[in-house]
């Protein structure tokens, strides 16, 4: 399982779609209109990149996100106090994809 991020690769994409975003503490403030586009570099990019190379080496990959089947849950974080929108602590892993995968493989 490889789990991964791509801040790099958000910030250029807000950049280019003239997005102006900021950090508190190191941690990207992230309003409804920006998880937007964190969802699609990291599940439509970033996510498919790291499939295809797995795929190019002969590993079979599958690229799930934290929304499917419910996959991640979390609660909110703030950053001295401060709401940072849509960014949070993962309390809960449902693992029946990962098991069904699993038990496919």
């Amino acid at each position: 399982m490889i789990v991964h991020g791509g801040g790099k690769d958000i910030g250029r994409q807000l950049e280019s779609f003239k997005k102006d975003y900021k950090f508190v503490e190191g941690m990207r403030v992230t309003d409804a209109e920006t998880v937007s586009t964190v969802q699609m570099v990291l599940s439509g990019d970033v996510n498919k990149r790291i499939v295809n190379a797995l795929q190019t080496a002969g590993i079979n990959g599958l690229g799930i996100s934290g929304v499917d089947c419910n996959f991640l849950s979390a609660t909110r974080m703030t950053v001295k106090g401060q709401d940072i929108g849509f960014v949070g602590t993962v309390k809960r892993v449902d693992t029946r994809i990962i098991d069904l995968c699993a038990k496919n493989a």
